[in-house]
């Protein structure tokens, strides 16, 4: 089973949180269930019911706490040697054009909390920054294709050259970034069904049916599966 990145920071809350569960959690409720029993009959004994209730969220946390300690894989921030890229554990500033810059951490699922600046490595924005450096540029379709790859959940833009794709596209219209991940999709189907290694899918046929959706203004959504072919 492959580890799951979590920082030291969220490391240490889960084991604050396990020790919490054992040494207090676990003896009130047992406790609890003991004073229960000695109102006699359990049958219609709500304070039994609730105390049973309560050990059993209690000792299932528990043990998904132990599991997620047992497969996390450490990351301390301070000993990053990234080499200026961007991985997990930085703290990046983002800068959109017109407005103040952003600062966030890049984080595990259970550290994430967007309100205060981190965010998780799953999510589409920390996909599309992980691996760029200071003073690159993040486009929108880098993000939009990381959010329709978490939605269908496997890879879908894997073999996509994003540089070409922007580079024709500098002006975007609207929709325009959903029309390029249709046609993108649908030329990966294409290709992969014809039994290709490598699907070259970004080529001028490509862009000749981006434009020519946009000309027709097809309303396109990314769904979450479908067949592309």
């Amino acid at each position: 089973m492959a580890k799951t990145p979590m920082t030291t920071r969220g490391a240490e809350l889960l084991r604050a949180e396990l020790q919490r569960l054992k040494a207090v959690e676990r003896p009130n409720v047992i406790t609890a269930i003991a004073e229960a029993r000695a109102h006699g009959d359990l049958s219609e004994n709500a304070e039994y019911d609730a105390a049973r209730n309560q050990q059993g969220f209690i000792e299932g946390r528990i043990s998904e706490l132990e599991a997620k300690l047992g497969n996390a894989q450490v990351v301390d921030p301070k000993l990053l040697d990234a080499d200026g890229r961007c991985v997990f554990g930085a703290t990046v500033d983002l800068e959109e054009k017109g407005k103040a810059p952003t600062t966030y951490q890049i984080v595990g699922d259970d550290e994430a909390d967007i309100k205060k600046g981190r965010i998780s490595i799953n999510s589409p924005i920390a996909r599309a920054l992980i691996g760029k450096e200071s003073g690159d540029i993040v486009d929108a379709l880098e993000i939009h294709a990381a959010a329709a790859e978490q939605r269908a959940g496997r890879p879908l833009f894997d073999s996509v050259d994003w540089k070409s794709v922007v580079e024709r596209y500098r002006d975007p219209a609207p929709g325009d970034w959903i029309r390029i991940m249709h046609a993108v999709l649908r030329r990966k189907a294409r290709c992969e069904a014809s039994g290709e290694a490598s699907a070259r899918v970004v080529t001028q046929d490509l862009f000749e049916e981006v434009d020519r959706s946009r000309q027709a203004n097809n309303q396109l959504t990314i769904p979450h599966s479908g067949n592309y072919v």
